[in-house]
């Protein structure tokens, strides 16, 4: 479930922390790894200029030329895979995923006693020992991990947000579950001050907040959770407690939280910006040996939804609310009776139980296991690093099997790149449309032009290669519509375009074998596992035109959005020479919306069917034009904002979809989107 490294003995020794299939925890030390990167050596370079170049490195000078003994070299700047993490390399190289389970035979490992280590069993051994099984038949189980669920509440003044510096932490929830089974094995609620109990769970009363703390503390060191999880907490729960306890005891002793007992928990600034969001300050919290998993973050991250508060999304996902109990009455109800700060304790524990069932009915955690199978990284990275970090280690892991190495991009704070023109939006024929409008999208868009065009790192070839190796235009190479060579699939066939292949077959594969799945727990890590393919899949587009990481390529990204524009377009001529009646009435990025005029909804229907499967055939092999649904009636006000009943049959429609507009904007307030819908 976790990985990191420590250094043993002057050597740095990557630590493994994972469960036993009866619920164990299992620290393992593995020794003999070590770090490393590729340059390329001079002209003349021998074994006894180690040194010299050793030097070179370590200066980080990146000066071209270094003068040695007994003459003058020049190294090349270019530095291979030194921007890949020392687990990630060594997860690559072993061919360890994410959440994977590992063997280790008898005899070849030594059982340690570590009075720093929390885990149950700690062992050492050689990363040559290792056996690492995939995700396949019985080794895709997930084993019997502890999940913790908290919630804490405080007291704060009135109409203010609670400060850990002067308000004190009054009840804390804990619901303890074993992945795999139904219904929580233990539902605890620490509570300051006297409380009536509350049937079928355990409630504990302290007199001092400082006694609540340290049984809290006591408690998760009992429990000894793999995974955390809560709503929100790791920029207010997980925080406020260790800031709460520094300035009760003046120490960080409660911040010794993960699996060894020497290490503080780490607490890092995440600064983050984007479209959706702009600018956030959040947290990151890094234990030893345990995966922090806030479902906050993962509920923001992967749906739209008009607001993120726990009781919308609750009402949304599950049909259920928080407890009736508003902000400003937990101070009342604290300083009330001891039936008060019971109906306080159950609002507590609800909260705590609420981001366990969003995380069963949705699968999340079984998704992002899933995800950190098909990607190969450590659990932990899914959350704190981004999707680049997918693609970085599918590229390498690809690259590692078939002899190639990556190039270490040196990106620089505040750095430009020279930007790009992006996808195609046709120019909106606005109106209200009482006539049928098809729709017809493109399947996979970008990734299938990857494919089809075979665009990649490793088949980009300039004009003056190409006529120097004598390849033919169109047959050995292309040159693509923004004027990038890149050579055919019968000369290379390039890392990503393999890459794409091989998870889409997979995919296929799981969906096959979903249809025929009886197990409900099988069921589930199935639907995560294709999921995860076809998230992986996306991921490696959005790579090649980030600015800000690992594998920036923009004669790849420019290259594919040129041919999806030129596409665009290509469906309009198409479609309107084959269709004199109809009329491309907006285009965006891998869509079309089109008027055939006014016929009925079947006729309509039917000639969109037509219309995709005949413009397909102006494309290469892998793109794929697929008529996908029917507007009627269709209300178009601008650019990426339309409104329709969406049909995909003539009995009844299926629902109402709205793009862009104030009925599903998170901006709009609830009465400007119920009014419009």
């Amino acid at each position: 479930m976790h990985i990191d490294h420590c250094m043993r003995g002057g050597r740095p020794a990557i630590r493994l922390y994972g469960i036993t299939e009866s619920g164990n925890s299992v620290l393992c030390y593995v020794t003999d790894f070590l770090p490393y990167i590729y340059i390329h050596t001079p002209d003349g370079f021998q074994p006894h200029h180690d040194a010299q170049l050793m030097k070179w490195l370590e200066d980080k000078s990146k000066s071209l030329v270094n003068v040695v003994n007994d003459g003058q070299f020049v190294y090349d700047e270019t530095i291979y895979e030194s921007n890949i993490d020392f687990e990630l390399r060594f997860m690559i190289d072993i061919k360890i995923l994410g959440v994977n389970w590992i063997k280790l035979k008898k005899g070849t490992y030594e059982e340690k006693y570590q009075h720093s280590s929390r885990c149950q069993y700690v062992v050492e051994t050689s990363y040559e020992t290792l056996i690492s099984h995939d995700f396949s038949d019985q080794w895709s189980r997930t084993a019997p991990v502890t999940i913790l669920s908290f919630d804490i509440e405080c007291t704060a003044q009135p109409g203010k947000f609670p400060v850990a510096q002067l308000d004190p932490v009054i009840q804390i929830a804990c619901v303890i579950l074993v992945h795999g089974e139904t219904e929580p094995c233990a539902n605890i609620v620490l509570v300051l001050g006297g409380c009536t109990g509350i049937p079928s769970y355990t409630v504990r009363s302290y007199n001092t907040e400082e006694e609540l703390l340290w049984a809290w503390y006591d408690l998760f060191i009992y429990v000894d959770p793999d995974v955390i999880i809560g709503y929100n907490i790791e920029s207010f729960d997980i925080l406020y407690l260790v800031d709460r306890a520094k300035f009760l005891f003046g120490n960080n002793s409660l911040s010794k939280s993960g699996r060894n007992k020497d290490e503080y928990t780490k607490i890092e600034d995440n600064l983050t910006t984007n479209k959706a969001y702009g600018f956030r300050d959040t947290k990151r919290i890094l234990m030893h040996g345990r995966a922090v998993f806030d479902i906050y973050r993962v509920i923001e991250r992967e749906f739209k939804l008009p607001s993120y508060k726990l009781d919308h999304v609750s009402d949304h996902f599950l049909g259920e609310k928080k407890e009736d109990v508003k902000y400003s009455d937990i101070l009342k109800l604290y300083d009330g009776t001891n039936d008060d700060r019971q109906r306080l304790a159950q609002y507590c524990l609800k909260d705590a139980l609420l981001p366990l069932h969003l995380m069963s009915k949705l699968s999340l955690l079984i998704n992002y296991i899933e995800l950190a199978r098909v990607t190969g990284v450590p659990f932990v990275y899914l959350l704190a690093c981004g999707q680049q970090i997918r693609g970085l280690s599918q590229i390498c892991r690809t690259a590692f099997r078939d002899g190639y190495l990556v190039e270490a991009i040196d990106y620089q704070e505040g750095s430009t790149v020279k930007p790009y023109e992006g996808a195609t939006v046709l120019d909106a024929c606005v109106g209200y449309y009482t006539v049928p409008i098809a729709t017809l999208d493109f399947s996979s868009l970008y990734l299938s032009i990857m494919m089809a065009h075979n665009l990649c790192y490793t088949t980009q070839i300039t004009p003056k290669r190409a006529k120097e190796m004598g390849f033919a235009k169109d047959i050995d190479y292309i040159e693509t519509p923004n004027g990038y060579l890149f050579v055919s699939q019968m000369v290379r066939r390039g890392l990503i375009p393999t890459i794409l292949s091989e998870l889409i077959s997979a995919r296929k594969c799981i969906k096959a074998a979903i249809k025929n799945e009886a197990d409900p727990e099988k069921y589930k890590i199935l639907e995560g596992r294709q999921l995860a393919l076809k998230l992986s899949a996306n991921s490696l587009y959005g790579m090649t035109g980030a600015t800000k990481r690992y594998l920036l390529c923009v004669s790849i990204a420019s290259s594919i959005t040129s041919y999806g524009r030129e596409m665009i377009q290509t469906i309009k001529e198409v479609v309107e020479k084959k269709y004199p009646e109809s009329k491309v009435i907006y285009g965006d990025t891998d869509s079309v919306m089109i008027n055939f005029g006014d016929i009925p909804l079947e006729d309509a229907l039917r000639i969109g069917r037509e219309a995709a499967e005949y413009t397909t055939g102006f494309f290469k092999k892998l793109i794929n034009l697929e008529f996908e649904k029917m507007y009627f009636p269709y209300l178009l006000t601008s650019k990426k904002r339309y409104a329709g009943l969406y049909y995909t049959n003539t009995q009844k429609y299926d629902k109402l979809d709205v793009k862009g507009i104030q009925i599903v904007r998170r901006d709009s307030c609830n009465f400007i989107r119920d009014l419009l819908k």
